[in-house]
């Protein structure tokens, strides 16, 4: 079993396409490959509904940004 646990939701797109293929390359025939994600949705989401967070969230600008064109919000 070969597991990347966190570090996706930190990297750009070109270094997690790499991070697959290094554990597809080091995991053995018949292995398991395990990753751990956070989608920007879903932080999003859980800043909307944090009561220490909920001042700015949620707003039109960042729905937009996150939801529509699933980027962070600045």
């Amino acid at each position: 079993m070969v597991m990347a646990l966190g570090p996706l939701y930190h990297l750009p797109e070109e270094e997690r396409e790499r991070v697959f293929a290094k554990c597809a390359r080091v995991c053995r025939p018949g292995g398991i490959l395990f990753f751990s994600y956070i989608n920007k949705a879903g932080a999003y989401m859980l800043a909307c509904m944090t009561e220490a967070w909920r001042a700015p969230y949620p707003n039109r600008g960042t729905n937009e940004m996150v939801l529509r064109r699933g980027t962070d919000d600045l």
